[in-house]
């Protein structure tokens, strides 16, 4: 039986996409429909917007919190999303270790907590005072509209076994019965194909979804691979690090085998968030003279030797 593909449409994501993006966290300005937010909070946000905004595997010290963490194990209602809220922010206060797990942040210090704390307390305000106004201004209206596009989505995804090709190639499985896509309204130039959990990603809407999802279903069964690189000591070198180049071979890679499944491969090009710019066409040209089919070696042996003859060729 073929792993099915469902769209869903939640309150909450929607939500904290319509701050982020009215407070122009990622210099887009692409809103037209936007709720009455106080400017303050707005301008708050933007403040501290290197703190939150994320892109290419790499997240602010607030991402994870604020973001991903509430996001991560299914729908969430008003009242439970501000009682998270509340609890993060008691948590700030008398439960320090907690709120340090749910940062994620390797390089965050104990000093480095103590000084952004009163930041993060003063976003959660800001969170909680324009919950309500998002939906009583534009929450109908978005729903609408991404339920129409959940009727189209849920019978175009399906129509063939998206999940089924990757796994028969990679030769691993995908880790639950169902993927969940979390459709937002507000992230049209902002991250899209945000991965919550294993079988919970969020995208925007209008996106082109079947191209979307003929590369990301790739990128999660990846995923494992790609992440124990950074923890091999050949791969800690600094032009690797800062040149996001683990990101760049694992995305090229999942692109390039999308090719073979679904005859449509995409160049990426421009500059990465958080350093480097992207390769497709080298990483391509390599994996077509490296790989073989069916594949020989591990993915993740495949991901290093390209990060390795990238820096040796000094591309």
């Amino acid at each position: 039986m073929n792993k099915r593909i469902i769209c869903r449409v939640e309150l909450i994501p929607n939500y904290i996409w319509s701050i982020l993006a009215t407070a122009d966290l990622w210099d887009t300005k692409t809103l037209t429909n936007i709720p009455n937010y106080d400017t303050r909070d707005m301008d708050i946000l933007f403040k501290y917007r290197d703190l939150i905004k994320w892109g290419n595997g790499r997240v602010g010290a607030l991402t994870n919190l604020l973001f991903f963490h509430p996001l991560a194990k299914g729908e969430m209602s008003a009242d439970e999303y501000l009682n998270f809220l509340a609890e993060i922010k008691e948590g700030l206060l008398y439960e320090e270790a907690k709120v340090l797990n749910l940062l994620r942040f390797k390089s965050l210090t104990k000093q480095g907590f103590d000084e952004i704390r009163p930041i993060i307390i003063k976003i959660i305000e800001v969170f909680k005072r324009n919950l309500h106004i998002y939906i009583d201004e534009v929450w109908e209206f978005h729903k609408e509209i991404l339920n129409n596009k959940k009727l189209e989505m849920d019978t175009l995804l399906n129509q063939e076994d998206m999940i089924g090709k990757w796994e028969i190639f990679l030769g691993v499985k995908f880790p639950g019965d169902v993927f969940d896509i979390i459709l937002s309204y507000d992230n049209s130039k902002m991250p899209s194909a945000n991965n919550l959990s294993r079988t919970r990603y969020n995208f925007y809407y209008n996106d082109n979804l079947v191209n979307f999802l003929q590369h990301e279903i790739g990128t999660n069964l990846l995923g494992e691979s790609m992440s124990s690189l950074y923890d091999d000591k050949d791969m800690l070198d600094s032009a690797i690090l800062d040149n996001n180049l683990i990101w760049l071979a694992f995305e090229s890679l999942a692109e390039y085998i999308k090719g073979i499944l679904f005859y449509q491969r995409d160049v990426w090009e421009g500059e990465m968030f958080g350093g480097g710019k992207y390769n497709f066409v080298w990483f391509f040209q390599h994996y077509e003279k490296s790989i073989t089919i069916p594949l020989t070696e591990s993915p993740r042996a495949i991901m290093k030797r390209a990060v390795l003859s990238y820096i040796k060729e000094g591309v």
